[in-house]
């Protein structure tokens, strides 16, 4: 199976709280699908990459060392799929920085494991991430580098306008579009969380 290319960030990537994952698919007409790794330091593929098949199946669950595997059980990403959208705090922690790498498998059984792609760069991509709400992505007074306070809830309300499309505006904390009571209801919940 071909190695995989292209991983980056892409679409709603720089939106807080979440980060969108996308490759590109090796041409392999085997392909069953993907599994997304990810963990709060780089990934060294070349680890990964020198394991047998048998090898590398017994290492799936630690992921090349992460600490939690993409797809799980409600997560499935087929041979169709060029990207994984994470959106909610759950899986990545707000303060963190996260790295990501991408492994194929086909349809073998068991399933053969492609080489592991990190994108460009050695250490793989990454990104850290913060609360959904923290709009301003300003200091705090707090002492946090990073919080939702005052100065979010006036981005929000100066951007404020049910119906009207406002794609891409920071102050669209839910990312549907729209500014409106749903992302009020975002900040109202992280309102003075900081780190």
């Amino acid at each position: 199976m071909a190695l995989l290319a292209g991983l980056a960030f892409a679409g709603h990537a720089s939106a807080n709280g979440s980060a969108t994952i996308s490759w590109t698919a090796p041409g392999d007409g085997d392909l069953a699908g993907f599994r997304i790794y990810y963990k709060n330091s780089a990934f060294t593929c070349a680890n990964w990459n020198g394991l047998s098949q048998d090898e590398r199946r017994a290492d799936n669950a630690a992921g090349a060392g992460a600490t939690v595997v993409i797809p799980d059980s409600g997560h499935p990403l087929g041979a169709t799929a060029t990207k994984y959208v994470f959106t909610d705090t759950a899986r990545l922690t707000p303060g963190s920085t996260y790295y990501f790498a991408v492994v194929a498998y086909d349809n073998a059984s068991p399933a053969n494991l492609s080489d592991c792609s990190v994108g460009s760069g050695t250490a793989g991509a990454s990104k850290a991430v913060t609360y959904p709400a923290d709009i301003t992505l300003g200091s705090c007074g707090s002492g946090h580098t990073h919080c939702i306070d005052g100065a979010d809830y006036s981005l929000l309300h100066a951007a404020y306008a049910p119906g009207v499309v406002k794609a891409g505006n920071a102050a669209d904390i839910t990312a549907d579009t729209y500014v409106d009571g749903a992302d009020y209801s975002v900040l109202h919940a992280e309102y003075g969380l900081g780190f």
